[in-house]
């Protein structure tokens, strides 16, 4: 009898194994870390608007029009139609550590960044879900004792090789060198990488910077 048993057990190892197997893939399955990504970057950002709209109390948030919007189907004679509707992605938002960081320029005064200018700036990047994907420094930006920079020509990237997102313009265009603190950028999917995926970016991202301009340099100047 007890042969039978130790037989009949022998027999029935393999499928319990099997039986296992596919139990514990179950249980280990992975959840997507991207899945309805595109949903919920539109999310992410009607939340953002949301916040820059009505801020905490204390917090000081400015969202800027994107500046290309009159090179589109929505211009007249280089201004924007009357009809056009402008929709939350239409916007940068941006997020100042105090209001002196706030871009104010004087009447009759053009903006201390400009197209075609060169910057040189310390940045870091990331992905609604808090991946990092690049940047010149690490943790909290100090600007005491922060020396990684990087210089970018103040470029659309759709001008030519090199340039910039729109998004990243469109922030450049609204800052000033040496706030007080890395500003905080939030830039909608359709005006930074849109249906491209890009190394450590995946198509539909809505994006997140920490910038800190330190220098200006002027188009045409030498340095």
């Amino acid at each position: 009898m007890v042969a039978v048993l130790f037989k009949a057990l022998r027999a029935a190892l393999p499928v319990m194994a099997v039986a296992c197997m596919v139990s514990c893939a179950k249980d280990t399955e992975v959840e997507d870390p991207y899945a309805n990504w595109k949903e919920r970057n539109v999310a992410f950002i009607d939340s953002i608007a949301g916040v820059c709209d009505n801020p905490p109390e204390g917090e000081i948030w400015r969202k800027y029009f994107r500046y290309d919007i009159n090179f589109d189907d929505n211009s007249i004679d280089g201004v924007v139609s009357p009809s056009y509707k402008p929709k939350t992605e239409d916007y940068v938002y941006m997020k100042f550590a105090n209001v002196q960081d706030v871009l104010s320029v004087e009447e009759g005064k053009e903006n201390p960044i400009m197209q075609n200018d060169t910057v040189v700036v310390a940045y870091q990047g990331f992905l609604i879900n808090g991946y990092r994907f690049d940047g010149t420094y690490l943790g909290k930006f100090d600007r005491e004792v922060n020396d990684h920079f990087r210089e970018f020509a103040v470029v659309d990237m759709r001008k030519g090789n090199g340039g910039l997102i729109p998004g990243w313009v469109n922030a450049l265009l609204y800052m000033k060198p040496k706030t007080e603190d890395a500003v905080e950028v939030f830039i909608p999917s359709q005006i930074a990488y849109g249906e491209q995926k890009k190394p450590g970016i995946p198509k539909n991202s809505a994006l997140k910077f920490e910038m800190y301009v330190d220098e200006v340099l002027k188009y045409g100047t030498i340095k």
